[in-house]
């Protein structure tokens, strides 16, 4: 078993029928039922079962599906991993995990310009919340994070940016009223969530009346905007400030509330150059990409 046989086992997988599959491939039908054939006499199981509604994996194709695509995977990583440690060769893939505002209000102008000095690192970007974000990062599925708020990390982290936390709605509300006005929340990652809520214990005894819950802050932001209730984000999410009341808050001690970006990676991975470059870069124009934010 090679990679081909692995590839024409994920790709008949992914598309649901032989016909498809030989297309993708570029192969004749013939050739590559005779594939399949030729992998269960040598493994001495039925991968394919066929019926009139088509064709479907047995528990063994399955399996060997599985293996194939962890064996695709690998083989595409190792290749990556070699033609990044070439030190005079800065070209490969880049993977990065990046918090979903992050992603949204800054990494489009950052890999914009990342690309025209380094036109051959290719990148692959996964956005999620910074937990789940820093989560996968310590499984190893990204070289680069960049996550939002406080989390446990021992290797290196680049401080990013500060972001306030405000409170924003269509009219000027008193401080006092909060929790008997209609409050907007939107989904959004756990120490956020945690922040607001000690925030919100701080100042109040009574619970927040929750007039509608969103699962984005681009929703929720303009729901607000629609006069539907007041909400608390991070400035970051703010499209406009334009005929809305926004305001910095605090913790009863007088200490504004804000919020942490970090860039973080492991000390290995320097060997890699899409790496070594990309943190090299972001370090010297970060503050260019931040200043453009509306404030």
């Amino acid at each position: 078993m090679d990679e081909k046989d692995w590839l024409i086992l994920r790709t008949i997988h992914e598309e649901g029928s032989i016909t498809k599959a030989s297309e993708a491939l570029f192969m004749s039908q013939p050739a590559l039922t005779k594939r399949i054939q030729l992998l269960e006499h040598d493994f001495k199981v039925k991968i394919l079962s066929r019926s009139r509604k088509g064709i479907t994996f047995t528990s063994e194709g399955e399996y060997l599906v599985k293996y194939s695509s962890q064996m695709l995977s690998r083989l595409n990583e190792t290749k990556d991993h070699l033609v990044n440690m070439k030190s005079n060769s800065l070209q490969g893939t880049l993977k990065i995990g990046v918090s979903i505002n992050y992603a949204y209000n800054i990494l489009p102008g950052v890999l914009k310009q990342f690309s025209k000095h380094f036109p051959k690192i290719k990148t692959k970007i996964t956005s999620g919340y910074s937990n789940e974000m820093i989560d996968l990062f310590k499984q190893k599925k990204f070289h680069i994070a960049i996550a939002r708020g406080d989390f446990i990390w021992e290797g290196p982290r680049h401080h990013i940016d500060s972001d306030y936390i405000c409170i924003v709605s269509k009219e000027k509300i008193k401080f006092e009223l909060l929790p008997e006005l209609p409050r907007l929340i939107y989904k959004t990652d756990t120490s956020l969530t945690r922040i607001l809520d000690d925030w919100w214990k701080d100042h109040f005894d009574h619970p927040p009346f929750i007039a509608s819950e969103v699962d984005n802050s681009q929703t929720c932001f303009e729901m607000v905007t629609q006069g539907l209730g007041f909400a608390i984000m991070p400035r970051f999410c703010i499209k406009t400030f334009k005929d809305l009341y926004v305001e910095n808050i605090y913790w009863k001690n007088g200490d504004l509330l804000m919020r942490d970006t970090w860039m973080i990676y492991r000390e290995e991975d320097l060997d890699l150059s899409a790496v070594r470059e990309f943190i090299s870069f972001m370090d010297d124009n970060n503050q260019s990409f931040i200043s453009k934010k509306i404030y």
